[in-house]
């Protein structure tokens, strides 16, 4: 069921385009380029991140073209944070010999005349142990200029009496301004830094100096800077700032209001905005002129997920991708004049959506709020309570944990005669920021109460029992499951938990740990630490009879170190005095996850769904 083709949407650079494609079971994606999005127009492989080792390991982690197209930087990493960049010309294909090491969380951004990007890193770690498990701190911005040593690179920005600051950078489509949006953790709540790409000389300057609210950068009009921001609107608004404007503070001229439905991001395409908006977990997508007014809608297949509207604003078309749970990604091109979409590349998998049915419901969590659901299973399927249900969800740091396609979900639909739910849960950003703090920091439990609720409401409903109740999370959602076994263990007959944050009261200690303090709370602060204390997993395993769980992780896991788990498991199997099977899978080599390759999902799913077939004693449909 994992051999089928699949794409990106296309992006341009100059005269080029740029796709990601697999064959079907290629370890990883390869890049592709092409001058032409006609049917049948000569493609190539640009860059084949298959031959960068023989298990695949090594992936793509980012790639950002200059605006002339004619070179692109790619990130490499076998799923860790960190990243080797590197630069191909596109039209010979050849790789440059500059490289840049030391990279995390940051993306390239060119210079208009395609002589170099500026980046940010930190300095080498001095040993392994502090390499995949070191504090990171003292990020700086810097310049490269193409054909040079990285020792060259110029320092552009830096504030040394805020080393915990992490930097991203963006150049503005008419190459005048660069933008430096610096963090103090994870919460979008961000300053922004200006630089006049005019004065060579100039250093950058503050724009907006505190870290109250999220400024994300969208482009500009000449001097005027255009945002999307929570600033006085807890739900996202567009913003616009003249750059020319010396006054303390500068004024902000609202641009697109805050409305009922948040605002997830906006492009500039056709000197238009296009606005996606979540609506009960969906997406919305709205068509405004630069000055505001309202020009159409985009009209969606179903209810699920579209994305990418990227272009210039001198493009009259963009492409986007649209999936949900069981319908698979479809690219379609927008036409920003005639204003219709028109379909471009679908994937082609073994899952019909026409014989699965997806509904929308509400569970109601300890504290009376009303928490969506969303329902998927076979049309016509008979709720007796027998069925196997794979409950899901995140609730963390402001993600919309939206409908979208996984050929692991299409296989338990199929292969086990499932069904599936994703449960929409604070934490998230699905309502807006007051849902994203109603299950963060001090209302972290929030989260696990409406998960909780979820798993009773489906077995209310008749839907599963607690014999047939299977949850899975990875991540924060690792976190998630890994709580609600500790607090719940009668509810559920199995679990999967993946790289999960489970030691609350260390997680700051390691790698980027010390950035998830506003998501998680402090377990430093005396008023904090019996709020982190009570929740934290791994404190509160008591003796008595769990679910059966297999945890997952990687030895080489950067940003959620493997310790976690490996402690997790271990106090499990001490205090369990049921019958039910704690298992432990260690990954090898591999990172948080990203970019695993194909050989290596297939593996791992082939062992999640045969030991849910065991735990369930059920027969799999192959």
């Amino acid at each position: 069921m994992c051999n089928y083709e699949r794409f990106s949407a296309p992006w341009k650079s100059g005269k080029y385009y740029f796709f990601y494609r697999n064959d079907g079971l290629q370890n990883q994606a390869v890049i592709y380029v092409t001058e032409s999005i006609e049917p049948n127009a000569p493609i190539r492989p640009l860059i084949d991140p298959n031959q960068f080792d023989k298990e695949g390991n090594n992936s793509l982690q980012g790639v950002s073209s200059s605006s002339d197209g004619k070179y692109l930087a790619y990130g490499i990493s076998a799923g860790f944070d960190w990243k080797e960049w590197k630069i191909v010309d596109v039209e010979t294909g050849k790789t440059l010999p500059d490289v840049i090491k030391w990279s995390k969380n940051s993306t390239p951004a060119w210079t208009n005349d395609g002589k170099g990007f500026f980046y940010s890193r930190y300095a080498p770690p001095k040993t392994e142990t502090e390499y995949y498990q070191g504090i990171n701190q003292d990020q700086k911005v810097y310049y490269h200029r193409l054909g040079t040593p990285q020792s060259s690179d110029v320092l552009v920005y830096h504030s040394p009496l805020e080393p915990h600051l992490v930097y991203s950078t963006n150049v503005s489509e008419d190459g005048r301004f660069l933008i430096i949006a610096a963090f103090k953790g994870t919460t979008p709540n961000n300053a922004v830094f200006i630089k006049d790409l005019t004065e060579p000389y100039g250093f950058p300057i503050g724009l907006i100096s505190d870290y109250e609210s999220k400024y994300s950068f969208i482009g500009n009009n000449g001097v005027t800077l255009y945002f999307v921001t929570d600033f006085e609107a807890p739900n996202n608004r567009v913003v616009s700032i003249n750059w020319t404007d010396t006054s303390e503070p500068r004024k902000i001229t609202e641009v697109l209001p805050q409305t009922d439905n948040p605002l997830a991001s906006v492009s500039i395409v056709n000197n238009m905005l296009i606005a996606t908006y979540i609506k009960d977990a969906c997406s919305l997508i709205k068509v405004y002129g630069i000055n505001g007014v309202f020009i159409f809608d985009v009209d969606l297949p179903s209810i699920g997920t579209a994305a990418g509207f990227s272009g210039k604003a001198t493009d009259t078309s963009t492409f986007y991708v649209f999936h949900s749970f069981v319908m698979a990604p479809s690219i379609l091109r927008l036409d920003l004049v005639s204003r219709q979409s028109v379909e471009f590349r679908t994937a082609k998998t073994q899952i019909n959506p026409e014989e699965y049915i997806t509904t929308l419901e509400f569970s109601t969590s300890r504290d009376g709020t009303k928490v969506p659901l969303f329902v998927v299973q076979k049309k016509g399927a008979e709720l007796n309570g027998k069925s196997p249900l794979l409950l899901s969800g995140y609730g963390g740091f402001g993600i919309s944990n939206t409908p979208t396609f996984s050929i692991s979900i299409g296989m338990w639909l199929k292969m086990m005669d499932g069904i599936f739910v994703q449960a929409v849960i604070r934490g998230g950003g699905e309502y807006g920021n007051d849902w994203h703090k109603g299950g963060s920091g001090k209302n972290k439990q929030n989260s696990f109460d409406d998960f909780i609720s979820v798993a009773e409401f489906l077995i209310q409903k008749g839907y599963c029992s607690n014999e047939t109740l299977v949850i899975q999370g990875t991540s924060n959602a690792g976190l998630l499951v890994g709580a609600a076994v500790v607090q719940r263990p009668d509810l559920f007959k199995l679990a999967f938990l993946s790289g999960g944050v489970l030691d609350m009261l260390r997680y700051p200690n390691y790698t980027y740990g010390r950035f998830w303090i506003d998501e998680y709370g402090d377990p430093s602060k005396e008023d904090e630490f019996p709020i982190v204390y009570k929740y934290s997993p791994y404190h509160n395993i008591q003796k008595t009879s769990y679910p059966n769980i297999m945890i997952l992780t990687s030895d080489s896991d950067d940003r959620v170190v493997p310790l976690h788990c490996f402690k997790y498991g271990a106090s499990l199997q001490h205090n369990n005095t049921g019958k039910s099977v704690v298992l432990l899978r260690i990954e090898a080599n591999l990172g948080h996850g990203l970019g695993k390759p194909t050989s290596k999902f297939i593996q791992e799913i082939t062992d999640k769904w045969s030991f849910a077939a065991y735990c369930l004693n059920r027969v799999p449909n192959l």
